[in-house]
């Protein structure tokens, strides 16, 4: 009996109490075209256990940050066609030396035209608008988060990142939420005022070494 007990003590350290895992990961920003990114010192990790975050709206999140990249593209399409059009005008001051020119830009122009307004469709199907005024329930719900996650800080993980653009801490084994905030970067909706931001589910089952990192992007 005494031998039965004996191995269950040195049993139980192997079921997983009290084991942690290192949760490590590079964060940066994108500078400008020279440049390229750099470490966004300064950025927020952080690491927050999935049972203490009934408010964390990932789906939310989710469908904002595909919204924003068809918000962005539109953008771009409507450079494009704008340039395509300022060609077409230039080239009607020589009507009939252009012809050809003119038709093929035309066609070109009305190409764009039917993706910019793809593009509209597909930001409009996850909330987000690209009008002049962008503000979306879903801005409004990621702002509330982050309020939330402000209020609370002091219930999870907190860590910053370093002059090298790394981050790194040992949490216990189970679900988190990792969310992290840029220093150096800002978006245009009011979730995203004070900094970008970045949230992932993940799982640590075991004690393995588990990395994250993101680079906060201009179209982010």
């Amino acid at each position: 009996m005494k031998k039965l007990l004996v191995i269950i003590v040195f049993f139980i350290p192997s079921l997983g109490f009290g084991q942690t895992a290192n949760l490590s990961g590079v964060v940066t920003y994108f500078f400008n075209d020279n440049f390229g990114n750099k470490p966004d010192i300064g950025a927020d990790v952080y690491i927050i256990d999935s049972s203490l975050a009934t408010f964390i709206d990932i789906k939310s999140y989710d469908s904002l940050m595909k919204g924003k990249y068809f918000v962005s593209i539109y953008d771009r399409l409507i450079i494009l066609k704008i340039s395509c059009d300022g060609l077409i005008d230039e080239y009607k001051l020589h009507a009939k030396k252009n012809k050809e020119k003119i038709d093929s830009l035309k066609q070109v122009s009305d190409s764009i035209s039917l993706q910019v307004n793809k593009t509209s469709d597909s930001a409009l199907l996850y909330g987000c608008y690209t009008g002049r005024y962008r503000a979306t329930y879903l801005d409004t719900k990621i702002f509330e988060m982050k309020m939330d996650i402000e209020r609370l800080k002091d219930n999870f993980i907190v860590t910053n990142v370093d002059g090298n653009g790394s981050y790194s801490a040992n949490i216990p084994l189970g679900t988190y939420y990792v969310y992290m905030q840029s220093k150096n970067r800002k978006g245009l909706g009011s979730s995203e005022i004070g900094g970008m931001i970045y949230l992932k589910k993940i799982t640590v089952k075991n004690t393995i070494s588990k990395t994250i990192s993101h680079n906060f992007d201009i179209d982010d």
